[in-house]
């Protein structure tokens, strides 16, 4: 069953409506539904999703074992899928805007030191190439605006996330995410929020620790 909306209720609690399951009413409610990845907005992105764009390298990545691949992003989360798929015997070009990588200090001197890692800062990707399955991709400097074609058949996209936080009005910040306390309450009493909802780039252990301290908080 799927939550359609949150709604206020008398005596200070919560009715939620739920697809073939009715209104529900409950005292406090946490938040876990997550956020969907941003991609990059090409033409054919959708058309080549699984079939060489991949959101996912623990998924996807054995596929690619020995290949030369690409990720577009930069952050914790890429930083880790570069090193994963380096572990695969890959040959991984890291694709930013950005000039410096960004996230653990050990995992970037790793990188920097791999022989088959290749850090293409201040680039993005401007285009998809192939007919069934991803074939290359178009790389452009940001500044000078000088653009090559590279043939990889994967492209992993790390660009963060877009939080589903539309079912409660509750504060937000300027991405969307849900803002919280402390003890994962947002700013409408008895609704709590844990996981990619209220914060981006969140390891999965740390989700699932959050996630049971806002069920602890939310119980109190």
């Amino acid at each position: 069953a799927d939550v359609i909306e949150v709604v206020d209720s008398p005596d200070n609690n919560f009715g939620v409506k739920v697809s073939e399951a009715g209104l529900l009413q409950t005292r406090s409610i946490i938040v876990c539904t997550g956020g969907q990845p941003l991609m990059l907005e090409l033409a054919d992105e959708t058309h080549f999703a699984q079939h060489g764009i991949h959101t996912c390298v623990q998924c996807a990545g054995a596929r690619y074992k020995g290949k030369t691949v690409a990720i577009a992003g930069n952050s914790s989360w890429a930083l880790k899928a570069a090193d994963h798929l380096l572990n695969l015997e890959c040959t991984v070009l890291y694709i930013t805007r950005d000039t410096e990588l960004s996230g653990d200090a050990g995992i970037i001197k790793k990188l920097l030191n791999h022989k088959q890692f290749r850090f293409l800062a201040g680039c993005h990707v401007t285009g998809l190439y192939g007919k069934y399955n991803l074939e290359e991709i178009l790389v452009t400097e940001l500044t000078a605006g000088n653009f090559q074609k590279m043939k990889v058949p994967a492209l992993f996209v790390y660009r963060g996330n877009k939080p589903d936080s539309s079912l409660v009005q509750a504060r937000k910040d300027r991405k969307g995410f849900l803002q919280i306390d402390k003890n994962f309450m947002t700013s409408l009493p008895g609704v709590f929020a844990a996981g990619r909802v209220a914060q981006d780039d969140l390891p999965i252990e740390v989700m699932v620790g959050d996630g049971s301290r806002a069920a602890l908080a939310a119980a109190s």
